[in-house]
C-alpha cells in the first residue's frame, strides 16, 4: 500500500467505516496465511533433509567414522562423561545402533 492510500484506511477507520476495517483484517489473515504454508513448507523441507532415510550411504558411513573416532578419543582420554553425552546424543544413538548391527552381524558370520 502507499502511504496516500494507508492514511485514507486510517482516518476510515477513525471514522467507524466497518468496511475499511474489514480490508485490513483480510489482508491480515491472507498474510498470516501466507507465513503459514511458507513455514510448513519450511519445516516439511527441514524434515525431509534431516530424515536419515533420505541419506547416502556414502555419507552415513562418513558420519559413523567421525562419530566411532570422536568416541575412541573420548575413550583414549579416559574423559567418561564426555564420552556417555556423546553417545546420548541422536546421532550418538544412531551410531550405537550402527555399532551394535555390524557386531551382531559379525557374530552371526562367525556362527556360521
Amino acid at each position: 500500500m502507499e502511504y496516500a492510500e494507508v492514511e485514507q484506511t486510517v482516518e476510515a477507520v477513525k471514522r467507524g467505516d466497518d468496511d475499511a476495517y474489514a480490508k485490513i483484517m483480510k489482508h491480515e489473515a491472507d498474510a498470516l496465511r501466507v507465513t503459514e504454508r511458507v513455514s510448513d513448507d519450511m519445516r516439511a523441507r527441514t524434515l525431509r533433509e534431516s530424515s536419515l532415510w533420505n541419506t547416502p550411504l556414502s555419507a552415513v558411513f562418513k558420519e559413523y567414522v567421525a562419530f566411532v573416532k570422536q568416541v575412541y578419543g573420548l575413550y583414549v582420554a579416559g574423559d567418561q562423561q564426555a564420552l556417555m553425552d556423546r553417545v546420548r546424543t541422536s546421532d550418538g544413538l544412531i551410531g550405537g545402533g550402527i555399532t551394535v548391527l555390524i557386531a551382531l552381524l559379525l557374530l552371526a558370520l562367525l556362527r556360521t
